[in-house]
């Protein structure tokens, strides 16, 4: 197999990353997949799609708040010189879309209200009091060491909130010796960074990384990654027949639309190896695998048995991680 990494943003499978994804920089933004939904309702893209082109997209970051959207056309037109759709740039605080050089935001109804409902899934990610109060802990554990039952931590908030920030007190109590250490911390609620407000300064630490990437995970859907995409579309007639002779192997590059994954063949027996690209594209939420020009169904029995499988596989560790969050958050 050949695999490329797509540039997610989103969570990704336990299967295809170990526990947990790097850290995202701000939970209230709009994810690459969710930006790139919106650039499917861009005209030009829909009527790419609807013409058989199957549009794939590659995506880059113009700084921290613009992506930059490239649309090809992965399947090709013989009418056309160029698989170049056109490139697009997407605010991922606000989800205005635009195209090249031209500032004039690109809005249509159904962009529009896709993007009212994003914006509002995006806005609902922001940390919970009882999850910055969580952090707080990870962040006193970090710093005291609790040797005994006599030593206990507890986190206490105060007052209401400042905008995206809550405040905090800590104590550590140290019974038999009667003493209290304590200290007062802020929590960003939109970037998980806690501040000790007694030096200014951020404090970090494994315990409390690991905790909020936890945290951040269940914030998100789990997605099929392209590694299980293609294990999926092995299983589909059009590519499962082209893979008995030992020369070709099921490939991808992770490009497609904001769900979809398109996965082809390489035979590597050729002089430079003869790549053929989307031949089914496989919805990463759901497992279903389709035809990307005509969006007609390809899924067979075998390969829902797969689907349902490592989407099963991914609930148990959801569950199970939910569970473990909760556990070490319940210790205050």
């Amino acid at each position: 197999m050949i695999i490329r990494k797509r540039f997610w943003l989103v969570v990704v499978s336990y299967l295809a990353v170990p526990l947990f994804p790097k850290l995202l920089a701000q939970l209230n933004l709009l994810t690459v997949q969710e930006a790139e939904s919106l650039v499917e309702f861009v005209p030009d893209v829909r009527v790419a799609r609807s013409g058989g082109r199957c549009p794939a997209f590659s995506v880059g970051f113009a700084d921290d708040f613009r992506l930059v959207v490239q649309v090809r056309g992965a399947c090709p037109d013989p009418e056309s010189e160029s698989t170049l759709i056109s490139n697009y740039s997407v605010d991922l605080r606000t989800g205005v879309i635009t195209e090249g050089d031209n500032s004039a935001p690109i809005s249509t109804p159904e962009i529009r209200q896709r993007r009212t409902s994003l914006l509002k899934i995006a806005h609902s990610r922001s940390l919970s009091e009882s999850e910055a109060a969580c952090l707080v802990l990870a962040t006193l554990k970090g710093e005291h060491s609790i040797r005994d039952t006599s030593s206990s931590l507890s986190v206490t908030q105060v007052g209401g909130a400042d905008g995206q920030q809550l405040h905090f007190a800590g104590l550590h109590r140290l019974t038999d010796l009667h003493v209290i250490a304590s200290g007062f911390y802020t929590v960003d609620l939109v970037t998980g960074r806690v501040r000790d407000d007694g030096s200014g300064v951020y404090v970090a630490s494994d315990t409390q990384g690991l905790l909020l990437s936890k945290l951040q995970t269940l914030h998100f859907p789990l997605l099929l990654s392209t590694a299980q995409a293609i294990e999926i579309a092995r299983h589909v007639p059009i590519i499962a027949e082209r893979l008995g002779d030992g020369c070709v192997d099921a490939q991808s590059s992770g490009l497609g639309l904001s769900e979809e994954v398109y996965v082809g063949t390489l035979n590597h027996c050729n002089t430079g190896g003869r790549s053929v690209g989307a031949l089914v594209s496989v919805n990463v939420r759901t497992g279903a695998v389709s035809d990307p020009k005509t969006m007609e169904d390809l899924s067979s029995s075998e390969s829902r048995r797969v689907a349902d499988a490592l989407l099963r596989d991914m609930d148990v560790q959801l569950r199970g991680l939910q569970s473990e969050a909760e556990s070490e958050c319940a210790r205050k």
